[in-house]
């Protein structure tokens, strides 16, 4: 895509424009300086959480009324969960129901096609920095819109 010739002179202008403008957009951003820390503390809760309740999770749904019961290090630090949907995951379903869900999607997982595997990678990366992948409905739409993509015209 980037070795392709492109006649169009205000594109080739555009190309090279559009990610500097992006990149300065990016640069400008001011975020929490502790927002190291404050992932740190709810990735340790997340573990507390499922130490407390390692079989069966603390229910779907649940993990912010689990979590709420666990003092934070941060004043008026809201209740939030986990980024990482597989701490995440675990927390709410248990060990047990999570490697149910695994066993029983392995061949599902086994069976996409190269191109739907990228994404899919994708989205277990960036899973593992943020939790908006199964607490978004949208992602959860976006989601079956991928697999969906990923299963067709199979044989």
């Amino acid at each position: 895509m980037l070795n392709t010739k492109i006649k169009c002179p205000s594109c080739k202008i555009a190309r090279i424009f559009i990610p500097i403008a992006m990149s300065l957009v990016f640069l400008q951003a001011i975020t929490d300086p502790l927002t190291i820390q404050k992932r740190i503390e709810l990735l340790k809760n997340s573990w507390t959480i499922i130490i407390k309740h390692p079989l069966f999770g603390t229910g779907v749904n649940s993990y912010l009324l689990a979590q709420s019961q666990i003092k934070s290090n941060f004043y008026l630090f809201f209740n939030q969960p986990v980024h990482n949907i597989y701490l995440l995951f675990i927390s709410e379903f248990g060990l047990i129901s999570s490697g149910l869900f695994l066993y029983l999607n392995r061949k599902i997982l086994g069976g996409f096609k190269k191109n739907s595997l990228l994404i899919l990678s994708v989205v277990m990366i960036t899973g593992l920095f943020d939790h908006y992948w199964i607490t978004l409905v949208q992602n959860f739409y976006l989601i079956a819109v991928v697999f969906s993509i990923s299963f067709q015209d199979r044989s």
